[in-house]
């Protein structure tokens, strides 16, 4: 897995057989002591983006690291 820290309206840009996928950190916020950090994505849109709680059971855990 590859880690990056990222400032509030900083990308990740992507370069996929696809097309070209933009990852923006649009926010951060603080609620009970929890921090959520809020993202948004660009994507072509034949590009499929879920949360890992709802993707479909064959997608999830497929890129772990080994």
């Amino acid at each position: 897995m590859l880690v990056l820290k990222r400032k509030v309206r900083q990308k990740l840009i992507l370069r996929t057989s696809d097309g070209v996928i933009e990852i923006t950190v649009t926010g951060l916020s603080s609620s009970g002591g929890e921090r959520q950090y809020n993202i948004g994505c660009n994507a072509p849109k034949n590009v499929e983006i879920y949360r890992e709680e709802v993707a479909p059971d064959e997608l999830r855990g497929c890129y772990s690291a080994g």
